[in-house]
């Protein structure tokens, strides 16, 4: 969890080492707790390949997540709202942390806007406080934002596509064909994006990090940030519990998940089967994506008309 911050009078701006998601967000959440009042603290990163949903999603809607498993993408819940994002080491990371509940968006990417016009790229805001590229008259979309608040403190993180492997999304994002689901919870609203880089705009992370701390100041003082072995102890606490079962599944809003031609269903809240068709009845109390079902799935696979597409279906929505 290595970070190079650069103190200046504009607050602090610091860049992490590490391309695990889990990590980053950790380190937004730790940084989060510590900003003071009325302080800025830009946090830049990039991550592994991976698919984010937003706080108040519901997975089984937001991603194919057999697609996901074969294509080897991490799965990450943040917790911040919003809608699914893709992260890979094209598309890079900001975030502003602020000593106030007031989240200044379009100030914060007005100074987005500032470093990449230094790079030499124009991108305009729009009314949802993405970043938009012109592409020959067709704007497309390049960053997407999300948001979090506490009593006196907030954050504002985004993404900026610039070279990230899109193609590694076909058939990742939107809902498994084989299902049906319905319920409450976020939904994610697709728009037309674009990488920067695929319009002749050669930006390297480096140049891209380099022009924060050029616009942040150019005589910041420099140094690693440490932690004390508490501090070391909580923000390892926050990796794993955003891998735990408990956050990634367990707060997922109550939906209904049909399959089969509308023969067979079941309704979870939180991660834990409710209520089910008469012959999926035996799953109720179940935990998804908790394995501790999968032997009764055999069971019903044995004993009822599912047949071998459906009970893959099935043996899908409980293994991990």
């Amino acid at each position: 969890m290595e970070v190079t911050t650069y103190q200046g009078p504009y607050g602090k701006l610091s860049i992490s080492h590490s391309e695990c998601p889990y990590t980053n967000l950790s380190l937004e959440s730790f940084f989060l707790n510590k900003v003071k009042k009325d302080e800025v603290h830009i946090f830049l990163y990039k991550n592994e390949s991976s698919v984010v949903i937003g706080r108040f999603q519901v997975p089984w809607r937001e991603v194919n997540l057999r697609m996901m498993k074969q294509k080897k993408l991490s799965f990450v819940r943040r917790r911040s709202g919003g809608g699914t994002v893709y992260h890979d080491k094209g598309n890079w990371n900001f975030c502003f942390l602020r000593g106030n509940r007031e989240i200044e968006k379009r100030k914060n990417l007005e100074f987005v806007q500032e470093v990449l016009a230094s790079l030499g790229v124009r991108v305009e805001i729009n009314d949802r406080f993405d970043l938009i590229y012109n592409e020959k008259e067709v704007l497309k979309k390049v960053s997407g934002s999300a948001f979090k608040q506490q009593k006196e403190r907030s954050y504002h993180h985004g993404t900026l596509l610039v070279d990230a492997d899109l193609k590694s999304l076909k058939g990742v994002l939107g809902t498994d064909k084989m299902i049906t689901v319905e319920g409450k919870g976020i939904r994610s609203h697709p728009s037309p994006v674009i990488n920067l880089n695929t319009v002749g705009l050669n930006i390297s992370f480096s140049s891209w990090t380099q022009s924060w701390v050029l616009k942040h100041d150019k005589k910041c003082h420099v140094f690693k940030e440490s932690y004390s072995p508490l501090e070391k102890e909580v923000i390892t606490k926050e990796i794993k519990f955003l891998q735990s079962w408990e956050w990634l599944w367990g707060e997922t809003p109550e939906n209904k998940i049909t399959f089969g031609l509308n023969k067979y269903w079941f309704i979870n809240k939180k991660g834990l089967v409710t209520d089910a068709s008469l012959n999926l009845q035996g799953l109720i109390g179940k935990k998804l994506k908790f394995e501790q079902g999968y032997d009764q799935v055999c069971e019903l696979e044995a004993a009822s008309s599912l047949n071998a597409e459906e009970t893959e279906v099935l043996k899908s929505l409980f293994l991990k």
